[in-house]
């Protein structure tokens, strides 16, 4: 069963080293390839962050202001079970997120399509792309 859980450093770095690489490459591309810890970055950026997990971590979500902006990060396990479980829950937290802070945007690799799939799924809408990214947003 899936539940809201602690994030500490250890858990959130199982849940990057499990993950599949789609779910960290921008993780991996914009903070530990440049030499910043993840885990520090969100602990002192992120306005709102949230893990949920079974026995082991399975998805994180930040809510990180950028530019004036609300950007939402997030990283999911591989081989999790309870797809239904983790998108209610997921989808929960971060509709309480939008009550809150009204518009949040998303930004994500246009070949992930699974990704962009839930993404949809929870409410964001596309408003800008190129090429290779794509961002939503969620009002």
């Amino acid at each position: 069963m899936l539940r809201v859980d602690e994030l500490t450093r250890d858990n959130f770095n199982r849940l990057v080293k499990e993950a599949p690489e789609s779910e960290t490459r921008l993780i991996r591309k914009h903070l530990i390839d440049e030499g910043i810890d993840p885990f520090d970055f969100f602990q002192k950026r992120a306005i709102e962050k949230s893990l949920l997990s079974n026995g082991r971590p399975v998805y994180f979500g930040a809510l990180v202001k950028i530019d004036g902006k609300y950007n939402l990060f997030t990283v999911v396990n591989k081989d999790v079970k309870e797809q239904k479980s983790l998108y209610k829950l997921s989808k929960q937290i971060v509709s309480q997120w939008v009550k809150k802070y009204k518009t949040i945007y998303a930004k994500m690799d246009k070949s992930f399509e699974k990704n962009l799939f839930w993404t949809k799924k929870m409410g964001f809408l596309p408003i800008e792309e190129d090429n290779k990214y794509i961002t939503l947003k969620k009002e």
